[in-house]
């Protein structure tokens, strides 16, 4: 059965992707195949490999790659890493040129993963107050999945990420699969148990950012 989050970033990414005219650099971002969104890219990653050309530390402060260079920066998965996002999402926009895009997806309501390396899963309202600190302009920032798909994600986090009867976690798939269809029956989200402040999802597994260097 195939990740239900990576479809959530997989449609993120055909929805924005690129011409072999723009450059794109791809930061950390290991978990899907980007060839076919973004043709003219190179990759920036602490580890080394064939696939990697350009270097950074660990918590992707200091990029090796000179200022002012991409037209896109592609980050998912990555932020809910490293220890001061805001330094992080400032050395992105370093690299990119005046009026370039940022692409993030960065976890919400995730389970605990790539531990002990796991130190933030923001809210849509966190990750615009990220966003505005960094000096970044947002042109959108959305959920990733409605409640009920949501859940389903975190089913299927369960199942990886714990030991259990081969039996229960076949059942436990199939909730996973089950679970989004729920979604057609819920009218509308809300922030707040007093339902005064509607939103676009109530529970979300992650935030999806098109944010804007200035020029």
């Amino acid at each position: 059965m195939g990740k239900l989050s990576q479809g959530d970033i997989e449609r993120f990414c055909r929805t924005n992707k690129t011409n072999e005219t723009e450059r794109v650099l791809i930061v950390h971002s290991d978990d899907m195949q980007y060839e076919y969104y973004f043709p003219n890219r190179e990759k920036a990653n602490v580890r080394s490999g064939e696939d990697i050309d350009i270097k950074s530390d660990k918590e992707y402060q200091n990029i090796q790659s000179p200022d002012n260079v991409y037209d896109v920066v592609v980050c998912t998965g990555l932020l809910e890493h490293v220890p001061d996002p805001v330094a992080t999402l400032k050395e992105l926009k370093r690299v990119l040129k005046s009026g370039g895009k940022v692409l993030i997806s960065a976890s919400a309501s995730f389970s605990t993963h790539s531990a002990p390396d796991n130190y933030f899963h923001a809210t849509l309202f966190g990750m615009k107050r990220w966003l505005d600190d960094a000096g970044f302009d947002i042109k959108s920032i959305n959920p990733s999945s409605r409640p009920f798909r949501t859940i389903g994600i975190l089913l299927q986090r369960i199942c990886y990420q714990t030991d259990m009867s081969i039996f229960f976690k076949f059942f436990i798939f199939l909730c996973a699969k089950i679970a989004p269809l729920f979604d057609m029956f819920v009218k509308k989200d809300y922030g707040n148990i007093q339902k005064s402040y509607e939103i676009q999802s109530s529970l979300y597994s992650n935030v999806q950012v098109v944010a804007v260097k200035p020029e």
